[in-house]
């Protein structure tokens, strides 16, 4: 069941979004049968990954919430991490609450000292600060920064490295944009799905491999 679960991921990073549909389901059908929570919440992930980018909200989370009222019947932080992970991309236009969902992701991941987990909700949270204008998002680029440099992940190093020079240079204007947003109601979040450079070389859309342990 898990290599299902890993099928619908790559599939919803190549947007085959009616193959990581009927993975998900199959993948919650034979959960069920097994009457394992574990797998049911994986399955219902996989499922909404072909709602992710609708623009209605509640299609998003159609199968998210129910996915997080499962939470309380395993004790699984990686499951968690990965939940609360997609969570976080699928509140994408609500600064607060992907910030809140990536916490608890980070949080998660950082229960079972899981680096690759802990580097993705890192990852996500300092895209969506960036995108909000809110300069306190460099305190992860800095930990990305660090990372890749201990791992030789050059790729990542260049583009933390990059992101991190972006404040210094632009550390002023950017805390009057993000002021003026808090002004005027704005979330600021610009983009529904940030790029972030991977070391395959390739850009993809808000992380969400970490790799389930």
């Amino acid at each position: 069941m898990r290599k299902l679960y890993a099928e619908a991921t790559v599939a919803y990073i190549k947007k085959d979004f009616k193959r990581s549909d009927s993975l998900g389901n199959t993948l919650f059908n034979l959960a069920e049968i097994a009457d394992d929570d574990k797998f049911r919440i994986l399955g219902l992930i996989g499922m909404s990954y072909s709602r992710s980018e609708s623009a209605n909200r509640n299609e998003r989370f159609k199968y998210l919430y129910k996915a997080e009222s499962l939470l309380g019947r395993i004790n699984n932080d990686s499951v968690t991490a990965d939940l609360y992970n997609f969570m976080g991309i699928c509140a994408y236009g609500d600064f607060e609450l992907a910030k809140d969902y990536f916490y608890k992701s980070l949080r998660a991941a950082r229960n079972i000292g899981s680096t690759s987990l802990e580097m993705r909700a890192e990852c996500n949270l300092a895209e969506i600060y960036r995108h909000s204008g809110d300069t306190l998002g460099i305190r992860y680029d800095k930990d990305i920064y660090e990372f890749a440099t201990k791992t030789g992940n050059e790729v990542l190093r260049h583009a933390a490295a990059v992101r991190c020079a972006e404040y210094y240079m632009k550390a002023r204007s950017t805390l009057h944009f993000h002021q003026r947003n808090q002004r005027n109601g704005r979330t600021g979040l610009l983009l529904p799905l940030s790029q972030v450079q991977m070391a395959s070389g390739k850009r993809q859309s808000f992380q969400v491999n970490g790799g389930m342990e």
